[in-house]
């Protein structure tokens, strides 16, 4: 059953304020991960792009007010997303993640070792690691 399907009867049943709050909290629960990475974007940005190509020799506080612009930016774009990007669309994003994760550990793995040869990474041995994130879809 579609997502939509089911959120409607307790759209239609709540008042306007309840289900605003429930929007609101979908969407703080969002941005919260959203603020945790965008600090990290900025510490990458700021140490290996800002630092090596356009300031050679950064003073602690001109690399902290990189940081934090960058991080505010990157803030930015996540509440833009999280407002205008069609929820169906944030779920298949969602799914393709979901999917592309089930392939690290082999992309991880086949990086380090030579025993992955070409038998084994056939596309018969990648179908299941493909396949498997989709079992609780086909079920319904």
């Amino acid at each position: 059953m579609p997502m939509a399907a089911k959120a409607m009867p307790t759209q239609r049943q709540s008042f306007p304020a309840v289900v605003g709050y429930r929007l609101c909290r979908i969407g703080i629960g969002a941005l919260v991960p959203a603020a945790i990475m965008s600090i990290a974007a900025a510490n990458l940005y700021t140490r290996n792009i800002h630092r090596e190509f356009i300031n050679k020799n950064p003073t602690d506080k001109q690399e902290s007010h990189m940081a934090k612009l960058v991080s505010l930016i990157v803030k930015a774009g996540a509440l833009v997303f999280i407002l205008f990007v069609p929820t169906q669309y944030a779920i298949q994003l969602q799914l393709l993640a979901h999917l592309d994760h089930s392939d690290a550990p082999a992309v991880m793995l086949g990086a380090y070792t030579r025993w992955f040869n070409s038998w084994r990474c056939s596309p018969a041995g990648r179908s299941g690691p493909l396949r498997a994130p989709q079992w609780p879809l086909r079920r319904n």
